[in-house]
């Protein structure tokens, strides 16, 4: 066996070009030509993108977790879920079960007197909802930072650019970019290339934010599509005709930053080729291969899509580290979203309505910068958001720097009394200045108090609050 070029079998086989040293690297090789991460952190990094998060990043993300909804992305790991005809069905066994306890088993001499239950479990590591490691494609014998694809061996596994360095990663800020919600066909269409012209309208229609280090979850409702009984055929057809990332998408990534990409089809990208002249996936070699960037597929988006639409709010904290495999180039994995969710949501708080404030909340308010007003400042550039902010009751603009300005100068259209009718005009209270810069460009109110020394009686029960219901604006 053999080839007679790169992926390309045949019975004789031919020298490469190219050399390997010392590090594992590919010397007189391939060098991606394009956008690329190679030596970014580093000539021996083998995480990527992924160090785009670090701790400000990951107390950003779990400051959007007040009291918390969770949502599971992972599909059931068995026999009926989508995978790639390559791979086998995961394989799920026993050992001991309660049936042999209870007839009676040779088994339970290996620790007699005691009664329990033992399984085994046998799966691809990207036959479910899955992470692909940084050593999972190869492009002309070479992976991300130049390494060797020979450093990936059937007896060894992968001794460079293994799962295992990111057993501590995946875990931060996350937005969804619901594009069925976007264009109004749910699921999108077969084949449906998504770019960087229509991430950015998603991100503007749902009013959302993308800050650097964010993991993007795609959601195209495909899955809703798969049937377990699919002929092998149908199988083929249905994987062929998955939408997804374009090449120009990744342009998308590199601009924001963006730490890692899941969605909910096999592959991320579209698999129909959009230059048929073009290298043979080209959205997985230009992240995993030049970029270093994680992909995520077959992640289960519908019922986190859903609450997004409804609190209008797509950011949230993720936390989805892969299995600590050694040597492995991939691996599946349970994700869980944690949504914000206001407390104050709790006691009855729905889009369109006031939210009160209660002293529950001002309580957990940390102590800051005192002046007497609660002043609204605009931070967003966006035309969408500058319609909802320029239609409120208020007529506010958005400050022409993008910059967050904190004063206690008077203004009757900017400023208002007290804390409770910032929350009645459906505006959050953000604690400091860091977290304003952190959060740009959204719109944001900085609400800064009085010393007084015990909090304001709650609007909901005390007949003083006779601030002016406006219309509530998500910051």
């Amino acid at each position: 066996m053999g080839r007679e070029d790169y992926a390309r079998y045949t019975t004789s086989w031919s020298a490469p070009d190219y050399t390997v040293d010392d590090n594992g690297k590919v010397v007189g090789g391939y060098v991606p030509e394009g956008p690329n991460n190679w030596g970014r952190w580093g000539e021996d990094d083998q995480r990527g993108t992924q160090n785009l998060i670090g701790p400000d990043q990951r107390i950003r993300a779990a400051s959007l977790v007040q009291s918390g909804k969770v949502f599971s992305l992972a599909l059931p790991i068995d026999a009926n879920g989508p995978r790639f005809h390559t791979r086998p069905a995961p394989l799920h066994w026993f050992m001991m079960s309660g049936s042999d306890q209870v007839v009676g088993s040779p088994y339970s001499a290996a620790d007699p007197d005691f009664q329990w239950n033992d399984d085994m479990f046998q799966m691809p590591l990207q036959g479910s909802t899955q992470w692909d490691g940084l050593s999972h494609v190869v492009y002309r014998d070479t992976m991300y930072n130049g390494y060797w694809a020979g450093n990936v061996t059937a007896f060894g596994g992968a001794s460079v650019l293994g799962i295992e360095s990111h057993r501590e990663s995946f875990v931060g800020r996350a937005v969804l970019m619901d594009l069925p919600r976007l264009l109004g066909s749910d699921p999108l269409a077969p084949a449906t290339v998504i770019d960087s012209a229509m991430l950015d309208r998603c991100v503007e229609h749902q009013g959302s934010t993308v800050e650097a280090g964010d993991i993007a979850l795609i959601r195209t409702g495909y899955m809703a599509l798969w049937d377990p009984n699919f002929t092998p055929k149908e199988q083929g057809r249905y994987f062929d005709g998955s939408p997804g990332l374009g090449v120009d998408a990744l342009n998308w990534c590199d601009r924001n930053e963006i730490s890692a990409v899941a969605s909910d089809t096999i592959g991320v990208e579209v698999l129909v080729p959009e230059n048929p002249e073009a290298r043979r996936h080209p959205v997985h070699c230009g992240a995993l291969v030049d970029r270093g960037l994680p992909l995520g597929e077959f992640w289960v988006l519908d019922e986190l899509a859903a609450d997004c639409a409804d609190d209008g709010r797509y950011e949230f904290m993720l936390v989805a580290p892969p299995l600590n495999i050694p040597g492995a180039v991939g691996s599946p994995l349970n994700p869980i979203a944690i949504k914000w969710l206001p407390a104050e949501r709790e006691a009855g708080y729905s889009p369109g309505k006031r939210r009160p404030i209660c002293s529950r909340i001002w309580s957990s308010v940390p102590m800051i910068d005192r002046v007497s007003a609660c002043e609204i400042t605009g931070l967003s550039s966006s035309p969408a958001v500058r319609q909802r902010w320029n239609s409120s009751t208020w007529n506010r603009s958005p400050s022409p720097s993008h910059e967050p300005s904190i004063s206690s100068r008077s203004n009757p259209r900017t400023t208002v009394s007290d804390p409770g009718q910032c929350m009645n005009a459906g505006i959050s209270i953000v604690p400091s200045v860091p977290a304003m810069r952190a959060v740009q460009p959204k719109l944001v109110a900085m609400a800064a108090f009085t010393t007084a020394s015990s909090p304001p009686a709650c609007p909901r029960t005390a007949a003083t609050c006779s601030s002016t219901p406006v219309s509530p604006i998500r910051p």
